[in-house]
């Protein structure tokens, strides 16, 4: 998608003013929505306010809370994708020194997200699963000047895409009838890629400059959850993932050629970079008030004091705090009977308070949720709505989050 903005100023010159602002949501690193990315949401935990500590139908839960495996049925399979809606309103060369926009920017996408598998044997149960936690993409911006006989004189191009993917591999072991531990690893990789051309018009044909910057992350951590269950009552719970650094393999090339192709500078730059990934700890309950209706909620504490970043080998300083996130949510299973056999539509609303971590400025969403499902007795399909809006920063970003899931369980 390309968006026609007005420039404030030509080529790569800097206003005073950018190295000041306090840019947070907008960092290169930072992921679409929200830096708040763990837990994992399937369709159902998204339309439920987002909670997902005490209930999980499938192997989803590994990456939240693994101990959530071993109240699953015997056998999970499940996948789920999702289409997105985001606005931006400062990122790269936009609205920081070099081009302007008249408002805020939509970015629009769409994908799979996740896709696995659990399996309950006895008191021990498995999870084996890869999601897509953090989206690093960014709305395409160009710029374009041409003559008044409409020949194109100056053409700048600014592109940013990047996802990552948590392969976890999860176990649990369940003490008892209530009781449940569980651990999962997770091994991250995923990859960012950004570009800022320049082309021009001169005597003999296009010019252009070429940055272009990919930065290849990998890492692994630990995640791991508690849940005490009373059933048909209450269930409570606990998680934690555990503060771990996300290396990043960073390479640029700034790259200028001239009219046809006579002068080519090249300047290419590596580094092994750090991104310290701060503690994320959780606690959870759920109630069943009666049998068909129930309510949840989460709270997660984000150690966003201790993120640290480096930009090539350069500490990249980043002004955060830590935060606290609160999430409800209820749903409520109708029963009916469909084909001769049981089937359930399940209904869920939610709201979610998500605040982010930069200091300045203060910056928080407000969401709100719905879901709706269809459950058989072997298969489900469940759809999850978002919809926040941004208060505090002054930009007034609005974000929607359309999840769907389906699975197959035994």
């Amino acid at each position: 998608m390309v968006f026609f903005l007005s420039a404030i100023a030509v080529g790569v010159s800097v206003r005073p003013s950018w190295a000041q602002l306090a840019l947070g949501q907008y960092q290169e690193e930072a992921p679409v929505g929200t830096w708040n990315t763990f837990p994992y949401l399937s369709a159902a935990a998204l339309g439920r306010g987002q909670t997902a500590f005490t209930l999980a139908r499938d192997a989803s839960a590994g990456p939240v809370n693994p101990a959530l495996l071993s109240f699953l049925p015997t056998f999970t399979v499940a996948a789920g994708g999702y289409y997105r809606v985001e606005a931006f309103s400062k990122y790269g060369p936009v609205n920081t020194g070099v081009l302007g926009s008249r408002g805020n920017i939509d970015l629009s996408i769409y994908g799979l997200d996740f896709g696995g598998v659990s399996l309950r044997l006895g008191g021990w149960a498995l999870g084996v699963s890869v999601s897509a936690p953090e989206i690093y993409n960014r709305p395409t911006a160009e710029y374009q000047a041409k003559s008044s006989q409409g020949r194109l004189l100056e053409q700048d191009t600014f592109t940013q895409s990047g996802i990552l993917r948590d392969f976890n591999f999860a176990l649990a072991r369940k003490i008892g009838s209530r009781l449940s531990l569980g651990l999962g690893l997770n091994i991250i990789r995923g990859k960012l890629d950004r570009q800022w051309l320049e082309q021009w018009a001169g005597d003999g044909g296009t010019y252009q400059i070429l940055d272009h910057k990919v930065r290849n992350f990998e890492g692994t951590s630990v995640n791991a959850g508690i849940v005490y269950d009373i059933p048909k009552t209450l269930r409570l719970a606990v998680v934690v993932r555990a503060p771990f650094v996300k290396t990043c393999d960073s390479r640029s090339d700034l790259r200028y050629d001239s009219a046809g192709g006579v002068t080519e500078i090249s300047i290419p730059d590596s580094a092994t970079d750090e991104f310290r990934q701060p503690l994320v700890a959780g606690m959870g309950a759920s109630w069943t008030i009666f049998t068909p209706f129930t309510i949840a909620a989460d709270v997660t504490y984000y150690a966003w004091s201790k993120y640290r970043a480096t930009f090539f080998g350069d500490a990249d300083p980043r002004d955060f705090k830590d935060i606290v996130k609160v999430s409800a949510g209820a749903e409520y299973r109708a029963e009916f009977s469909l084909f001769g056999g049981q089937a359930w539509i399940p209904v869920r609303v939610g709201v979610v308070y998500d605040p982010q971590p930069m200091k300045t400025p203060k910056s928080a969403y407000l969401d709100f949720t719905l879901g709706n499902s269809l459950e058989l007795k072997f298969l489900h399909l469940d759809l999850g709505v978002m919809i926040g809006r941004e208060s505090g920063s002054g930009a007034d970003l609005i974000v929607k989050r359309f999840a769907l899931s389906m699975g197959f369980v035994l």
